[in-house]
């Protein structure tokens, strides 16, 4: 039997994407659309994604995540997506060198990364036949999305708030 998961995303949750976005194309208001914004990103930065910085703070916070995951019969593994309108198809391998890169030294090991594929289907991987799976996401609407669809969100704004929500959940661990 396998046990439910936390799933945990990359853009703005455990890696800079935003501070990463703005220093190279400037305010997300410069564009008409985000499809404007993301199909720009995609040509003239088709690696974007290889060398995101991860957010000051990440390496503590997985070590705790990951106790916790254990000592409450857990996996953990990412939750990410590919922005809806970029072209650029090597952003997935790209996330996937980037969470080994900064995962690795820090758990002696590699998370699984899953893809939505996009943001919004991200809620397909709530349900779960072992228990409540977790998503913790910067995106209010995929943490809504989420908890439709029956698993537990946790809206994430920074690594502390984050922490004590986790570590304040009563779980039920049949679905």
């Amino acid at each position: 039997m396998s046990n439910p998961i936390l799933y945990v995303d990359m853009d703005d949750t455990l890696f800079d994407t935003d501070r990463k976005m703005k220093k190279l194309v400037g305010s997300v208001d410069n564009f008409e659309s985000r499809q404007d914004m993301w199909q720009t990103l995609a040509l003239k930065y088709p690696r974007f994604f290889m060398d995101i910085a991860p957010c000051k703070g990440y390496s503590e916070f997985l070590i705790k995540v990951d106790a916790w995951c254990k000592q409450n019969s857990y996996d953990m593994e990412i939750l990410t997506a590919i922005p809806r309108y970029a072209p650029a198809k090597i952003f997935m391998y790209d996330k996937i060198y980037c969470a080994s890169k900064y995962v690795v030294p820090v758990l002696g090991r590699e998370l699984k990364v899953n893809f939505g594929p996009f943001s919004k289907d991200k809620q397909m991987w709530a349900a779960s036949a072992h228990g409540k799976n977790i998503l913790m996401d910067d995106n209010p609407l995929n943490i809504r999305q989420w908890e439709i669809a029956n698993g537990i969100g946790i809206l994430h704004s920074d690594f502390d708030s984050s922490l004590k929500r986790l570590e304040s959940l009563t779980l039920n661990t049949t679905p």
